[in-house]
């Protein structure tokens, strides 16, 4: 997990996540979202993953589930770390970019703990990414761009403020 600090022009801030355990993941993904806002000053959080994922027909299952019942079926530490960022970034009052269906999944989390994490998030773009469009619509979101881009490793968003 990594944020971009669009203040410094493609700067991005690793986020380790070192937990296992779906309660310690949310937590951590909070807590450094929220030394990361706090640091430095943050106005947007660009959330993004190194890791390829895809929606597959089981994790378009777990879509159906309730509250925390989707993060356990998901059994992703960094998904979990980047709901909980997701969600701390709302109760911070500060924006997320979702970047690929990484974010995508934790935005759904978040959103499936606390609906009013919405009104925090937006999509800079609908990547290549199979399944990225369907989440997209399933958070009821609309991105102003429709970019073939699956190989830029989360840097899109980057791409992303440029055009937006």
């Amino acid at each position: 997990m990594f944020c971009w600090h669009e203040k410094l022009k493609q700067r991005f801030t690793p986020l380790l996540v070192t937990s296992c355990n779906l309660e310690e993941a949310l937590e951590e993904g909070a807590i450094l979202t929220k030394e990361y806002i706090v640091s430095d000053k943050l106005q947007m959080l660009a959330l993004g993953s190194l890791e390829k994922y895809t929606l597959t027909e089981q994790t378009e299952a777990f879509l159906q589930l309730e509250g925390i019942e989707f993060l356990q079926k998901l059994n992703d530490p960094v998904i979990t770390a980047m709901t909980g960022a997701v969600l701390q970034a709302a109760a911070c009052k500060v924006p997320v970019m979702l970047d690929g269906i990484a974010t995508c999944l934790a935005a759904v989390g978040a959103c499936k703990l606390a609906p009013v994490v919405l009104e925090y998030c937006m999509a800079g773009h609908v990547s290549a990414e199979p399944g990225m469009e369907k989440l997209l619509n399933r958070l009821e979101l609309s991105a102003p761009l429709k970019l073939d881009i699956n190989q830029w490793g989360g840097r899109r968003r980057s791409f992303s403020f440029y055009l937006v």
